[in-house]
């Protein structure tokens, strides 16, 4: 016993995609170069015309009425405040506390002599005051062992 297979053909199917189909004048079609929307589409014309980018150095940014640049922050305030924050947790406490604090008093000192020319001052105060509270809470638990 085999298993056949059969076709089924309903009525209409006999072309069922016409459009597909090559007529039969027509055994070589002729191909040509060119857009198939016509002589030049829309987007290649507007192409053509666009003048080619020119590339040049971005101009040296101007200062505008009225607007001044910030003053520059002196290391030392950066470098105090990071030492500070760092010295209040039991890493390397005494050592970088009292490095905060030196760090933090030559940068507010620099930027109180520059007469505006540097700033930063809030930052070397913050270094300063994160440097004391942890030369502070150390040499006061240094006190606290002693007295034991």
């Amino acid at each position: 016993m085999g298993y056949g297979c059969r076709v089924v053909s309903l009525p209409g199917d006999e072309n069922p995609n016409p459009q597909w189909q090559r007529r039969e004048e027509e055994p070589n079609p002729q191909w040509t170069s060119g857009d198939p929307l016509g002589e030049q589409s829309q987007w290649q014309s507007e192409w053509q015309r666009r003048p080619e980018p020119q590339w040049q150095q971005p101009a040296a940014p101007q200062s505008h009425e009225g607007w001044v640049p910030p003053p520059r922050t002196p290391g030392q305030a950066y470098a105090a405040m990071i030492l500070g924050i760092i010295g209040l947790f039991p890493l390397c406490p005494v050592i970088l506390s009292v490095i905060a604090l030196i760090l933090g008093f030559t940068a507010k000192n620099e930027i109180d002599r520059s007469n505006g020319q540097l700033g930063g001052s809030g930052i070397a105060m913050a270094g300063i005051v994160t440097g004391g509270i942890g030369t502070a809470f150390y040499l006061l638990i240094f006190l606290m062992v002693l007295a034991l």
